[in-house]
């Protein structure tokens, strides 16, 4: 997007790409031969709010999260390369498997001098339908069913910011690394609060198909609403709007 050459290190790719392997060769020749000049940390086993809920005492979710963030820090440790560690919001909710495991990767990050970069709720295009966030499940039953059901009353907001910003927003916590790394961490967000009814309205609108609201209140998040620092927003400026980027991916779908 800005000209930089990225080395994508992605399980998707190869399965050479596994950060799983301890001290894995394929990463280490790559930060060891090449002019890496930053690393961003976004590899996790995660997905969206069903599938957290789903996973929330699976071992094997636990462990490969773990043995992700082991083998990666500890090579990290051995290059001066500068980092940023991709967190979240829930770092902060004692009763989410997933925010204890990324608070154990806060610290991680912290101990390395590395910068912790919490992102809130980004969505874009995705493949994998077992672990689709809210907007891309909503999209999957409009197109399928002409139904979203949804599995709350969707009362609980979410902030919400397309992965085109994101990345934006990424690059600019890059070219501003220096800065940041002794504040310890930044935060990403489009600061604006979305309930999660109004995104299945809005595809409602865009797909024709029926909205039929759950009766049990959330509790992946237990209601937990933690905003962003507003000291932040300046590395964070959405081009694309929340009924554009839904557009987006419902055209993308079809």
């Amino acid at each position: 997007m800005q000209g930089e050459e990225v080395l994508e290190f992605d399980l998707l790719i190869s399965k050479t790409h596994d950060l799983r392997i301890s001290r894995n060769q394929e990463l280490v020749k790559i930060l060891s031969t090449q002019q890496v000049d930053f690393v961003v940390f976004l590899a996790f086993d995660v997905g969206g709010a069903k599938y957290l809920k789903s996973s929330q005492k699976n071992k094997d979710f636990i462990s490969n999260n773990l043995r992700i963030m082991e083998s990666t820090f500890t090579i990290l440790s051995e290059f001066s390369t500068p980092f940023v560690f991709a967190s979240t919001q829930m770092s902060q909710v004692q009763n989410s498997t997933y925010g204890t495991l990324k608070s154990i990767g806060e610290k991680y990050t912290r101990a390395l001098g590395g910068l912790n970069m919490k992102l809130w709720n980004v969505y874009g295009n995705e493949t994998d339908v077992d672990r689709f966030h809210v907007i891309s499940d909503f999209i999957r039953m409009a197109l399928e069913n002409r139904k979203i059901a949804m599995l709350t009353d969707g009362q609980e907001r979410r902030d919400l910011l397309h992965a085109d910003d994101c990345a934006k927003s990424i690059f600019k916590v890059i070219l501003n690394f220096q800065s940041l790394v002794g504040e310890g961490e930044v935060h990403i967000a489009s600061f604006t609060w979305t309930k999660i009814l109004d995104i299945a309205n809005i595809v409602s609108r865009f797909t024709g198909a029926e909205v039929i609201a759950g009766e049990q209140q959330d509790t992946t998040y237990l209601q937990t609403e933690i905003a962003p620092d507003l000291k932040y927003k300046d590395f964070s400026e959405p081009d694309i709007s929340l009924e554009t980027g839904i557009q987006r991916l419902i055209f993308s779908a079809n």
